[in-house]
């Protein structure tokens, strides 16, 4: 089965498809709370809806020193609110107070 074929929608073309995905055509999770949030699962984008500090941000490719996504594991970056992070994540876990949105891929 190709990334294509578990689309919810018929297709015009690949393209069109992959467009949809990642303006959360397939779901997505929201993470929000008094203490820690996090989800894991296959994500093409996280959108960070208040100024957004992750404590956890791991790819498909790897995670840890690895990963190179790495530096948004340090507790001191602040990602600001509306920017949208574009890429494969398996686990995503952000501070208390702080509001992402997890789509799914």
């Amino acid at each position: 089965m190709s990334f294509f074929d578990e689309n919810l929608a018929p297709s015009v073309t690949q393209e069109t498809d992959a467009a949809l995905v990642s303006l959360g055509q397939r779901g997505c999770v929201c993470l929000y709370g008094e203490t820690t949030s996090s989800a894991s699962g296959n994500f093409a984008a996280i959108q960070c809806i208040t100024d957004t500090v992750f404590n956890f941000l791991e790819t498909i490719e790897g995670s840890g020193a690895a990963s190179p996504f790495s530096v948004f594991v340090d507790e001191s970056l602040t990602v600001p609110a509306g920017t949208i992070i574009y890429g494969r994540f398996t686990y995503v876990e952000v501070g208390g107070g702080d509001v992402a949105i997890c789509y799914k891929a």
